[in-house]
């Protein structure tokens, strides 16, 4: 799977901490995008957590999102998952 940052952590207009968010596809443009929000609360203040750690969550929140509905193969709109 390939996977690509959306954004960073922010703090929105409301004052609280956004997580990171990332896309994940097995072939961009041609099979559904999986939209992947990681809480604040997940890593603090990493930006981005060592590889071995990012892994980890990042395999844990996949098969979370295909647990959820998201069929890696399928076309289609973005599908959203939120990681806690």
């Amino acid at each position: 799977m390939i996977w690509e940052k959306r954004h960073p952590i922010f703090l929105d207009w409301r004052k609280e901490l956004k997580g990171v968010s990332v896309s994940v596809w097995i072939r961009p443009g041609k099979t559904k995008e999986l939209i992947l929000d990681v809480h604040f609360e997940r890593f603090g203040l990493e930006r981005m957590p060592n590889l071995e750690r990012w892994n980890q969550v990042l395999t844990e929140a996949v098969r979370s999102a295909m647990e959820a509905g998201w069929d890696p193969e399928s076309r289609g709109a973005s599908f959203r998952h939120t990681v806690a």
